[in-house]
């Protein structure tokens, strides 16, 4: 399994640290239920997942040319790890996760 990569390009370690206080400080001053909580952390976690990997594919040939992120496997389609099937397919399943959440 490849499930390493996938989450490398992800860049979870990247956004994680920062980005993800926004939206739950926002609904936690809405006074949102603990359902909404996750929900709205679960939806974040897919648009900006969504998001690097659509980044991952346009700018494969950049990273290939970039050797320190060659070097530190960011972004694992232009390492040769995954291919572009499979990253089209985590691409479909982060686009269709999100959408099956209720919108409050």
């Amino acid at each position: 399994m490849k499930i390493k990569e996938y989450f490398k390009m992800l860049r979870v370690k990247e956004w994680i640290k920062f980005y993800t206080l926004i939206p739950l400080i926002g609904a936690i001053l809405a006074d949102a239920t603990p359902f909404a909580l996750i929900s709205v952390g679960t939806i974040f976690f897919c648009v900006i997942a969504y998001g690097f990997v659509i980044n991952n594919y346009f700018d494969v040939e950049i990273d290939k040319r970039h050797t320190k992120k060659v070097m530190q496997g960011k972004n694992p389609l232009s390492t040769g790890k995954v291919t572009k099937r499979e990253l089209l397919r985590s691409w479909v399943c982060c686009s269709q996760f999100q959408s099956h959440f209720p919108v409050f």
